[in-house]
């Protein structure tokens, strides 16, 4: 088993995850790596911030995972700015879960059918402009209203992934871990390709007697939220899908592409097909452009419907569980940046310090495969170190009475990774120790950091 380092503080996560429901943010966790959350608790957050966060480890990544009270761009907006407050050292941000797609890709040319996965590429805040009397809303385009584009550490690491050999690489490793979501949560299965219905643009999911109508259906075109099959939607209005006919396509795809994002769900294949070819837009959802301009940010969805009125909720759950599978396969090929080196300084977040410090405690826990940063060790009745949760104000480069059995040359290793001042009680005097006096020693006694 890997074994995992925990970060010394909040300012040493560097991924961060948004969900917008809790079947998301569900398996999104079960994801996580490494300790339990009872664990991480103690790293607590900042003054004012709102958000509930769980935290994990996901492929090396220390990570973040913020449940956003609704879904919305104002109030994915508000969590990422309480976020940043809590979590300074966020160097991605992934938005993840489910979407509304276009049936072809506006680009490419592909299908896109229910379950695949979309990457953004962009994000096009759709709704934001002025609505007029006779033609509508017009969506405003020049630069100082629209959203930037991403980040050059972004982009270059999505050219790097949409390659043919990455592509395969994202597709193999994120059909892995939806398999053992599967596993473990049968609800997530795939619903089967007869499930997978797209309709003709124009036709209204409603009651197709024009007298009914109840109180889920709307007032304007009379599209209600029922399901297809209790309102008798007929089967010549489906449109027919080359991907579907073939059964080894139905496996999940992953695409790339340009986000449309609002408050309101689209819900509509007119307005659907008239704004993504305005844009070229592949997918809608309701979260990211509320995150975009406070962090680097991708979206990673899968489609749960095709942003029309025959929305099914069947969907929603093996969307979810494939969004997360793939978020976890893009974070196994994202490289975060190494920690800052800056001996003798406090961290602003916390009361620990960080000096001189990117490996505090190197020594083996003989009960765990986890290698915390910040936690003390003692002496168990067996000789061997014992981990010991500290308290928020315990200082992490304070490490005293360690045995002398553990192995010499693990700690030789490690601490001669950072330069230190450090004392060994036995075997030198106190000061700059050199590796010649550990070298000579043989054993470790009793020593601390100061």
């Amino acid at each position: 088993m890997a074994r995992y380092l925990s970060p010394r503080s909040r300012s040493d996560f560097r991924v961060a995850i948004f969900c917008a429901s809790p079947v998301e943010a569900g398996f999104v966790e079960a994801l996580f790596e490494g300790p339990e959350e009872e664990d991480r608790k103690w790293y607590g957050k900042a003054a004012g911030d709102k958000n509930a966060y769980s935290l994990g480890m996901i492929c090396g990544h220390n990570v973040v995972l913020a449940r956003l009270p609704k879904r919305g761009n104002a109030s994915s907006g508000a969590a990422s700015v309480n976020l940043r407050s809590s979590f300074p050292g966020i160097e991605l941000a992934l938005v993840v879960g489910m979407c509304g797609a276009v049936p072809t890709h506006p680009e490419t040319g592909t299908e896109i059918l229910l379950g695949d996965c979309i990457i953004s590429t962009a994000v096009i805040e759709y709704d934001f402009g002025r609505h007029y009397h006779a033609e509508g809303s017009r969506r405003k385009h020049d630069v100082e209203n629209c959203l930037g584009r991403a980040g050059p550490e972004i982009r270059s690491f999505l050219s790097k992934i949409s390659t043919f050999r990455g592509r395969s690489r994202l597709h193999t490793r994120r059909d892995t871990y939806l398999a053992d979501i599967q596993a473990h949560f049968p609800e997530a299965r795939y619903p089967g390709r007869s499930q997978d219905r797209l309709f003709e643009p124009a036709y209204v999911h409603r009651h197709r007697n024009s007298e009914e109508s109840c109180k889920k259906c709307a007032p304007v075109d009379g599209s209600c939220l029922e399901e297809c099959s209790t309102l008798g939607c007929e089967s010549e209005y489906l449109i027919p899908r080359e991907r579907l006919r073939r059964p080894e396509d139905v496996t999940p795809q992953i695409h790339f592409g340009r986000f449309g994002s609002a408050n309101a769900v689209m819900k509509s294949g007119e307005d659907r097909a008239r704004v993504s070819q305005a844009d070229d837009i592949v997918a809608f959802e309701t979260e990211s452009a509320g995150i975009w301009d406070q962090l680097p940010t991708v979206v990673i969805k899968a489609a749960c419907n095709y942003a029309d009125s025959h929305a099914s909720r069947q969907w929603q759950t093996y969307a979810a569980a494939s969004a997360a599978a793939c978020s976890k396969a893009y974070l196994q090929e994202w490289v975060s940046s190494d920690p800052p080196f800056e001996p003798g300084k406090r961290s602003s977040s916390t009361s620990r310090t960080t000096t001189d410090s990117y490996h505090e405690d190197f020594i083996t826990n003989s009960t765990s495969d986890y290698l915390p940063y910040s936690n003390g060790f003692t002496t168990s009745g067996n000789g061997k170190a014992q981990y010991t949760r500290p308290t928020v104000m315990f200082d992490p480069l304070s490490v005293s009475h360690v045995s002398s059995d553990i192995d010499g040359d693990i700690m030789e290793r490690h601490l001669l990774e950072a330069r230190r001042t450090w004392s060994v009680s036995e075997d030198a005097e106190k000061g700059d120790a050199s590796a010649e006096a550990l070298e000579n020693s043989g054993s470790i006694g009793s020593w601390s950091l100061v």
